[in-house]
C-alpha cells in the first residue's frame, strides 16, 4: 500500500491536499481537517450582548434626559407634570456607566 500526497482537481468534492490509499480511500490530513474546523456563524453577530447594552443604555439616559428638557405640556389629574428630580439624576447616570461600558467592551 502505498501513500501519496497529490492534488486532486477542481471539481472533486474533497478538498485539495488529501493524502490518498490508492483510487477508492481519501483520508484528509491534519492541516485538512484543522482548516475544516470552523467556528458556528452567528447571526446577530459576535458583539450582539454589548451592542444591546450600548442601545438600553443610551435610551435610558437620553430619555430621561429629554424628558427632563421638555417636560409634558398636557398634564392629566394625579400625575407629575416633570420627572423627580433625583430619579432622572439617578436614571442618567445609570445609563451612561451603562454606556460607556458597553462602549468599552466593544473597543477593546
Amino acid at each position: 500500500m502505498r501513500v501519496e500526497e497529490r492534488r486532486l482537481p477542481l471539481d472533486f468534492p474533497v478538498p485539495v491536499g488529501v493524502m490518498t490509499t490508492g483510487v477508492t480511500s481519501i483520508v484528509p490530513t491534519p492541516r485538512i481537517l484543522e482548516r475544516e474546523i470552523r467556528r458556528p456563524v452567528n447571526f446577530l453577530g459576535d458583539d450582539l450582548l454589548p451592542m444591546l447594552t450600548l442601545a438600553i443604555g443610551g435610551a435610558l439616559a437620553l430619555g430621561t434626559l429629554a424628558a427632563m428638557a421638555r417636560p409634558r405640556t398636557d398634564v392629566p389629574d394625579g400625575e407629575l407634570a416633570r420627572p423627580p428630580l433625583g430619579r432622572s439624576l439617578i436614571q442618567i447616570a445609570i445609563g451612561t456607566t451603562v454606556s460607556i461600558w458597553a462602549i468599552a467592551s466593544l473597543l477593546g
